[in-house]
């Protein structure tokens, strides 16, 4: 099991904060992992990443995380724009 660095789950919600094309609640970037971080992470894996069943992890050497870390250099893609929950 992998350890939440602060620093590395603030780039975490930062980009999904980033990743969300639709007027909705986002993300409080505090560095903290709970329900809403992770469900977000989930919703994210299941529509940008394409998991069947999403984990909500985010492991450097995994699928998400290149997904994620784009949002950290590049704008939102129109794709995004079928995103929603995201809270």
């Amino acid at each position: 099991m992998g350890v939440n660095k602060k620093s590395d789950v603030l780039l975490v919600q930062e980009a999904l904060n980033r990743s969300i094309t639709q007027p909705q609640k986002l993300l409080k970037v505090d560095g903290l992992v709970g329900l809403l971080t992770i469900g977000a992470i989930e919703r994210f894996q299941k529509n940008i990443v394409g998991f069947s069943k999403p984990d909500g992890l985010v492991d450097v050497s995994g699928k998400t995380w290149p997904k994620i870390a784009r949002y950290l250099v590049d704008s939102p893609p129109a794709e995004n724009k079928r995103l929603s929950g995201f809270s």
